[in-house]
């Protein structure tokens, strides 16, 4: 993977990161300061990547599952992972956008905007509302991984890079 980031221009490579799935823009704002990057286009490169997939996620989450569960076993794994979702979801439901909102901005594992997105879908969230509530969370996101980047140092490396 080192290798792959490495032969990408710095700017691909946070796009690209912010954009998969677990890692998002908690890994790619890092990532992004560790490369040199400005810390404000490492924060919108983050953003945009990070925002890039959710439109399907929550568009794609109804029709795709309905093709994989035509297996059994399958059917079993994902109904599984999707009741562990709504349980740790349980602010989504209760306060709709807003919980929404801080349940993407909380940068911790499982709580980024795939994981809004597919909440969201399954909850039944309007399209535009959770696209809207899915930004403002990835953008607090954003800033929180950068201030908490700064803070481990990666953030004074960038600001004196050339």
């Amino acid at each position: 993977m080192q290798s792959i980031v490495e032969s990408l221009p710095p700017e691909i490579a946070i796009i690209a990161l912010a954009a998969l799935p677990v890692i998002e823009l908690r890994g790619a704002v890092p990532l992004g300061l560790a490369l040199g990057v400005h810390p404000v286009e490492v924060y919108l490169l983050a953003v945009v990547g990070n925002m890039l997939p959710i439109p399907l996620v929550y568009q794609l989450l109804v029709p795709v599952r309905r093709r994989l569960s035509a297996s059994p076993a399958v059917r079993r794994f994902i109904d599984r992972y999707l009741d562990r979702l709504l349980q740790r979801s349980a602010a989504i439901a209760k306060y709709g956008f807003w919980g929404l909102v801080v349940f993407v901005a909380v940068p911790l594992p499982g709580t980024g905007a795939w994981t809004g997105a597919i909440a969201a879908s399954l909850l039944g969230m309007r399209f535009r509302p959770a696209v809207v509530a899915l930004t403002l969370g990835t953008m607090l996101a954003g800033v929180a991984v950068l201030l908490l980047s700064f803070l481990g140092g990666l953030g004074v490396q960038a600001l004196l890079a050339p």
